[in-house]
């Protein structure tokens, strides 16, 4: 069922560009999530809502605004300071209770 729901992803999107144009491909996604075609809940993932934003764990996030304080753990353990425009990196952890993302 999974590959499926993939598949049609794809389908959809290819189907937009063939038919609509290249600029309908940023659009139309976002008007889909927001009538809960795609990306619709999954209890399996855990899901948290900032400014009308849903975030779920394994979502690709990028940092849009640069914080030369910031520390962080890399994945081989290694500490380093500076998160940087342009950075990408996955939630790994939901906290509803504190109402944070682990990144």
């Amino acid at each position: 069922m999974l590959v499926l729901k993939k598949l049609l992803k794809v389908f959809i999107a290819l189907l937009i560009a063939a038919v609509i144009g290249f600029t309908a491909i940023f659009v139309l996604p976002w008007a889909l999530i927001g009538l809960g075609i795609l990306l619709s809940p999954n209890p399996a993932k855990p899901e948290i809502a900032f400014n009308g934003v849903v975030f779920r764990r394994g979502d690709k996030v990028m940092q849009i605004k640069n914080n030369y304080d910031l520390q962080f753990v890399r994945d081989n353990g290694e500490t380093d300071v500076g998160v940087f425009n342009g950075d990408i990196g996955q939630i790994i952890a939901v906290d509803k209770f504190n109402k944070s993302l682990d990144i």
